[in-house]
């Protein structure tokens, strides 16, 4: 299977705009760009090191319009300046419990993301 030169990911990705928190002591705000089974691109006012292992959390609403909590351990495997300051982090999930992984499916699935 080949991707287009410059995309090298394995799992299709899902456009997001929720609010989370990340890191890897004192949480930080970012906003979750998109998601896939396997990652996701955050912004952040703040650097991480590449290949550092942070927390990352986001809350959405479910059919019902309950609320369900994603949060998994994900490694930075990119940190980029974005013109207006703030940093693009490419994050690979690293260990999703499986309640986390039922609520990434059903996003991955829906297609579509409310936010809480």
């Amino acid at each position: 299977m080949s991707t287009p030169e410059g995309d090298r990911r394995q799992a299709p990705r899902v456009s997001t705009d929720l609010q989370g928190t990340l890191g890897s002591g004192e949480a930080v705000t970012c906003n979750v760009v998109n998601l896939s089974k396997t990652g996701a691109l955050a912004v952040s006012s703040q650097p991480f090191d590449e290949m550092s292992v942070v927390q990352i959390s986001v809350s959405v609403k479910n059919d019902d319009g309950q609320s369900e909590d994603f949060a998994c351990e994900a490694a930075v495997v990119r940190c980029a300046p974005r013109p207006d300051g703030r940093h693009d982090l490419g994050l690979y999930f690293t260990a999703v419990p499986d309640a986390a992984r039922a609520v990434l499916n059903r996003i991955i699935e829906s297609g579509s993301i409310l936010p809480v």
